[in-house]
């Protein structure tokens, strides 16, 4: 069971789920100095988040508190429920755009925490290599065991610049 409301997250709790999702990408990066595909899916989910945020709840700074595209009300047969670009060229560059931003970001805070704390990563990748799974108490033990530096600063956000 979730530990908190998925409905309603604040911009805040999706960019920190998003820095998460980034990670995986991030943790290849600092650990073995090498991108695979393996993080593709997290990556995807990220980009969705932030298109989400930009496009359909209005959390852009740049372009506003506004809804950008129109649902689809009635899907034809096979086809899923989409939305219909009702915007210009220039205003989907500039959506591009603040979704990379957000994304890019997110990477970049997941990328510092992991290297300030890359004993930390280590331990608990030794420990997955040896055991293949870990439930969450355990993980959060090993974490604290570790002892993580600099993580508590990052909750302001000031971190992703908004």
């Amino acid at each position: 069971m979730p530990d908190e409301d998925r409905i309603s997250m604040t911009r805040e709790g999706m960019l920190k789920q998003i820095a998460m999702l980034m990670g995986g990408r991030a943790a290849e990066e600092v650990a073995l100095n090498t991108v695979t595909g393996g993080a593709a899916n997290d990556i995807e989910r990220a980009t969705r988040m932030a298109r989400y945020m930009v496009c359909e709840l209005g959390m852009s700074e740049d372009l506003g508190p506004l809804a950008w595209g129109e649902k689809q009300d009635e899907p034809f047969l096979g086809r899923s429920m989409a939305r219909v670009q009702t915007y210009s060229e220039q205003t989907a560059r500039r959506i591009d755009a603040e979704v990379k931003m957000i994304v890019q970001r997110g990477y970049d805070a997941a990328k510092t925490i992991l290297t300030m704390n890359i004993h930390v990563l280590h331990r608990v990748a030794q420990t997955l290599v040896e055991r293949e799974t870990l439930e969450r108490e355990e993980f959060a033990s090993l974490v604290d065991e570790a002892v993580p530096v600099g993580v508590k600063g990052l909750d302001q956000m000031s971190w992703m610049g908004v």
